[in-house]
């Protein structure tokens, strides 16, 4: 039985909340479950009689994660095919300013956490992802959405803006619009990284390291100056572009 988004649990019944946390660059936060039953799930657990799935969520991520986190959109609720369970789910986010480094922190329930890697969740869910999960994160951008004509003359505009004193609506959307080029640039830079070794190596991903913290938590961006911003995100799109470009001349 699936049940429209629309719908919440039935107060009377003992239900499960679940968090579906995508990391900018579409990896989704897992945890493995000591069980019964045991294996990789999306963190989550029973529903306290005076919570709503969103304060469940929130609260069943920090305790297994140790990762904060705010409410996002409800994606609907069902009975699990296999464990019967009344299920939840909830998009969360990891809160600005704080540290999106899971950890295992309820080694009793949980003995592992990881950022799966865009289009990895069948490897540790199985086929039976709830389709509007499914749905919510296989709509993360990627590369081949990016309009690489678009792209650059974005960087160049940026980096042309850096030298006046930009601010507005105008600069408002460019920023946006470099934050959404690094993070689809993201996943094909670092599996171009993980090919290297040595220093090479070292610096892409100390690379889409850095990418991936400016773009989950702008407000750390530059210290707030619209300049350095600016000259920032170009800086750093045109250097994903780079490693997007010798990962396409491989193939």
């Amino acid at each position: 039985m699936t049940i429209g988004t629309d719908e919440r649990p039935p107060a009377a019944r003992p239900a499960v909340a679940v968090g579906i946390v995508a990391r900018a660059d579409g990896a989704v936060l897992l945890a493995r479950r000591t069980g019964p039953p045991s294996g990789w799930a999306f963190p989550g657990g029973w529903i306290e009689p005076d919570e709503t799935p969103e304060i469940a969520a929130v609260r069943e991520i920090r305790e297994e994660t140790g990762l904060t986190v705010t409410a996002g959109a409800f994606l609907g609720a069902r009975v699990h095919r296999i464990s019967g369970q009344f299920i939840a789910y909830v998009v969360c986010h990891v809160a600005q300013g704080t540290s999106p480094r899971p950890t295992a922190a309820a080694p009793a329930e949980v003995n592992g956490v990881i950022w799966a890697p865009p289009g990895t969740l069948h490897r540790y869910l199985g086929d039976d992802v709830y389709p509007p999960v499914k749905k919510y994160v296989t709509g993360l951008p990627t590369a081949a959405d990016i309009d690489l004509s678009e792209m650059h003359a974005d960087v160049r505009l940026g980096l042309e803006l850096a030298g006046t004193q930009p601010t507005g609506p105008t600069v408002d959307g460019l920023r946006h619009r470099l934050r959404e080029y690094a993070t689809a640039l993201m996943v094909p830079g670092e599996a171009y990284g993980r090919t290297l070794r040595g220093t090479h190596r070292t610096v892409v991903l100390d690379t889409i390291r850095y990418a991936r913290q400016i773009v989950e938590d702008p407000v750390a961006e530059a210290d707030g100056d619209p300049a350095a911003t600016l000259i920032r995100l170009s800086g750093l799109v045109e250097t994903l572009a780079m490693y997007h470009d010798k990962v396409r001349a491989r193939l």
